[in-house]
């Protein structure tokens, strides 16, 4: 049973000692990020905001004079007013793309650096630092030095057991105001958000193809490359990601670990899963004849194809009747 949670990332311990052992590893620098809701001080930017999600979700003190949405950060209500200006202030100098967030405009800088320095001793692949060196390292070694207190799951990289952490406490804070999906982490209903908005902020610099998060961006950026590190222990096929990897070897194994709740079917692979999820909702609607359907391509198809042929008509059989 999970018992102790940290009172500064809101991580969940198995037991006291781990807990205490937590905290001083990760927890003792200097406070510098003040909660403006409650003055709690914190060691990092993220645990900040982590916990004005949780602690104060509630609580939103910052409202748009124009629509009246609420947001719990100054910087939210900020970058939310940009976009009822179409404002875009900020310009990258190289290509010229403009932002209304700033951190989408940080991203997207880091496309145009590339600073190679150090290789990997194994396979040649260089490095603009030792950290990412030694973490791309563990690729190869198999080394996973991030375990979980709570199920004892091993993690090569700190982040992803961060992320996994989340997976214990089950809560899903984040809703989308569109379709009510919810999810554990801001990230996660932000890049959700832009399926509704068709908006592909990161772009391949190769082929131009653009892509909803910077993960899916990574992992189509090595498709341009010849390094398949991940190889399948099956049939020895190669693949470039891990996660590729694993999908494959469903192939053999017939395994389909994602199940839906409503009717028990199971899939696969998640996005298969939340595809079929939206059969039971239909959560995109025409607003012309209110046809519902369960994809967005869907609609799409509808709106290109029909025409709402059926709205059409009643127009033009008003128009003759006048």
């Amino acid at each position: 049973m999970i018992n102790f949670q940290c009172d500064i990332c809101y991580n969940y311990f198995s037991s006291k000692r781990s807990l205490r052992i937590h905290q001083r590893s990760q927890h003792t620098k200097t406070r510098q990020y003040t909660c403006k809701l409650c003055n709690e001080k914190f060691t990092q930017k993220s645990s900040q905001k982590r916990h004005i999600a949780f602690i104060h979700k509630n609580s939103k003190p910052y409202n748009c004079h124009l629509c009246g949405k609420k947001y719990s950060i100054k910087g939210s209500l900020e970058t939310h007013l940009n976009n009822h200006a179409g404002e875009k202030p900020f310009s990258c100098l190289i290509c010229g793309r403009r932002f209304a967030d700033k951190r989408n405009f940080k991203r997207h800088g880091q496309q145009h650096v590339v600073v190679e320095s150090l290789p990997c001793k194994m396979c040649g692949k260089v490095f603009p630092s030792d950290k990412k060196l030694r973490s791309h390292y563990r690729i190869h070694t198999k080394e996973k030095p991030f375990s979980c207190d709570i199920c004892g799951r091993e993690f090569a990289r700190r982040t992803y057991l961060m992320s996994h952490l989340i997976t214990h406490t089950k809560e899903k804070a984040f809703v989308c105001d569109i379709c009510n999906r919810a999810f554990q982490r801001s990230f996660q209903l932000k890049a959700h958000f832009r399926n509704h908005t068709n908006e592909k902020p990161y772009v391949c610099h190769i082929c131009n193809k653009g892509f909803t998060i910077n993960a899916y961006l990574k992992l189509h950026l090595k498709s341009h490359t010849d390094e398949k590190p991940y190889i399948c222990d099956i049939c020895n096929k190669a693949f470039t990601t891990k996660s590729y990897v694993i999908l494959h070897k469903r192939i053999h194994t017939g395994e389909k670990p994602f199940k839906c709740e409503i009717c028990n079917q199971m899939f696969g692979r998640k996005g298969v899963l939340l595809a079929h999820l939206n059969t039971h909702t239909r959560p995109y609607a025409c607003k012309i004849c209110n046809t519902t359907f369960a994809l967005k391509r869907y609609l799409e198809n509808h709106l290109l194809k029909n025409k709402c042929e059926k709205h059409m008509n009643d127009l033009w059989s008003k128009s003759k009747s006048k």
